[in-house]
């Protein structure tokens, strides 16, 4: 399940309760998510301000180790990619040491459970980031070809006479381990069936006080990777023995207790912390849960800029806008994402092209950048067109039938509601996962039910056959199962081909060879009935 990082700080006070002599205790648990080598309070890509990144994130966790004397944190994926920087570090001065591992080096991590994206750069690129790491990543589901644990499965720390044991899960279906270049695959073992045999195991051989799962994968989270939405929820539902649940990866904030056990999810790229507030009781030689109380802490606005994780990324900082600022091309009309996903649009057209010539296939399928995207006609920077692909996701190329084709895009169209519904959207479908299709033209009738809006489907001018065969361009992350449309298309081959480089690579390839840019939508679909821009614009306002 399926943007991104966790980080958990339980922190310890004692107090003795009078006559009866009975010991409590007060731990609090704090926790962000998906961080994403974000550093400073800004959007990269626009320079606005934003509330987030691990200068302030490091403010905030020394503030709590100041009221709190003993302190634990733990890191639950994808700090290592994501911001430019990262990409930087990893591919242009690997030399250097990793930036956000000397991060939590200072700040006093105790294990970090790793993430999918942390995967991007190669399995040697997190191992040698684990090397420089001065704690263990954990990750107890997570297994080579041969069932080898890749990481260790949890890490045990004794804070003021409590042994508290994290248990590292990872998520249940990972994309972008497709990543791995010339290297087995890694197995993934169901979430909930491993927690069965590590939590009492954790209880019983470990004598553990408590068991804290810190799981790489979401909670309620969107259709970002098929099966992993609620692994949280099933874990306390299914799993006896679990204090709390720290959640990531479904980038949205969390704090609830289900069936009793506290669950919480902080905002990703270090806009929230979440917290769990334990009070325990010494009961026989052991200290017993009683209750936790979750909840969500925004960062203050109006908090100071740690100046220790400045001094660590500068070098980094200096090099990533040096690269981002460079000239990229002359571009002749503007770039706009506003009507992206509902009508044909140059920005859309540009991501087809790009993969249609990276891999030689007939068709492209491809979602919008973002409806927020814009880039002005004239003088660009490679920073305006980064941000049009700033993951790691290669381009496959695959075959398919006419009626697999038909299928994919019955399944993009489930992005809309009926189009004489006030909400044209449907929220439960995230822009990313919408996917159009260029190299064939046809029509999205939103005024029909879902599995019925596809009209008109041809290929250079005649109806597509359900037996006639397609090669088509996708993401690496669509091949292995993102956005659910594999599955949809009833897809279980291969990729003919798979891209080396990242499609952002490809894409500033293609965009900085020539002097000027000419860009124009090809046209080849539309909606019915046709919206309104206006209307459009509303939506995601």
């Amino acid at each position: 399940m399926l943007f991104r990082r966790l980080f958990v700080l339980i922190s310890i006070s004692i107090s003795f309760l009078g006559a009866q002599g009975v010991a409590e205790q007060k731990i609090q648990i704090l926790a962000t998510a998906d961080t994403r080598a974000e550093v400073l309070p800004m959007d990269i890509y626009s320079l606005s301000p934003v509330n987030m990144g691990w200068a302030k994130l490091a403010s905030a966790i020394n503030d709590e180790k100041r009221k709190n004397q003993a302190t634990l944190l733990v890191d639950c994926g994808d700090m290592l990619q994501g911001a430019p920087m990262a990409y930087i570090q990893n591919r242009m001065r690997p030399n250097l040491p990793n930036p956000i591992i000397e991060i939590m080096n200072t700040l006093g991590y105790a294990a970090a459970v790793t993430g999918i994206h942390d995967f991007d750069f190669g399995l040697d690129a997190l191992k040698k980031a684990e090397k420089e790491a001065r704690f263990p990543f954990i990750a107890a589901n997570l297994v080579d070809s041969n069932g080898k644990p890749i990481f260790k499965p949890f890490a045990k720390i004794s804070v003021e006479g409590v042994s508290v044991a994290l248990l590292g899960l990872f998520a249940p279906a990972a994309p972008n381990i497709l990543n791995l270049q010339n290297q087995p695959a890694p197995v993934v073992r169901g979430a909930v069936e491993t927690a069965k045999e590590w939590v009492p195991r954790l209880r019983n051989e470990e004598k553990a006080d408590l068991v804290i799962a810190v799981v790489h994968t979401g909670a309620e989270g969107p259709r970002v990777v098929p099966k992993s939405e609620n692994t949280a929820f099933l874990l306390v539902e299914n799993v006896p023995g679990l204090d709390a649940v720290v959640a990531s990866q479904s980038h949205q904030p969390l704090a609830t207790n289900h069936n009793g056990v506290p669950i919480v999810q902080p905002s990703p790229c270090g806009q929230s912390i979440a917290s769990i507030t334990f009070t325990l009781q010494r009961q026989k030689g052991r200290w017993i849960a009683q209750f936790g109380v979750p909840k969500n802490i925004p960062l203050d606005p109006a908090s100071s800029l740690d100046p220790q994780t400045l001094q660590i990324t500068e070098i980094l900082r200096f090099e990533t806008e040096s690269y981002l600022n460079t000239y990229a091309t002359q571009l002749n009309a503007d770039i706009d994402g506003r009507w992206s996903t509902v009508e044909p649009t140059p920005l859309v057209q540009l991501i087809h092209d790009v993969q249609r010539k990276a891999t030689g296939a007939q068709l492209s399928a491809a979602s919008s950048p973002g409806t927020h995207i814009f880039i002005p006609k004239g003088a660009t920077s490679v920073r305006q067109f980064y941000a049009l692909a700033p993951h790691e996701n290669r381009v496959a190329r695959i075959r398919i039938t006419g009626a697999q084709l038909k299928a994919y895009l019955e399944h993009a169209a489930t992005y809309f509601n009926y189009s004489y519904l006030p909400d044209l959207i449907n929220r439960a479908v995230p822009l990313a996962d919408y996917d159009m299709i260029s190299g064939c033209s046809y029509a999205l009738d939103i005024s029909r039910p879902p599995g019925k809006r596809v009209t008109n489907l041809k290929f250079e001018g005649s109806p597509v056959q359900d037996d006639q065969v397609f090669t088509m361009a996708i993401s690496s992350y669509r091949l292995a199962g993102g956005g659910g449309y594999m599955d949809a298309i009833g897809f279980n081959g291969r990729h003919e081909t798979i891209s080396r480089e990242p499609l952002r690579n490809l894409l500033l390839d293609y965009v900085l060879a020539p002097p000027t840019l000419n860009l124009c939508a090809d046209s080849n679909w539309r909606t019915i009935p046709s919206l309104d821009r206006e209307r459009v614009v509303s939506v995601y306002k």
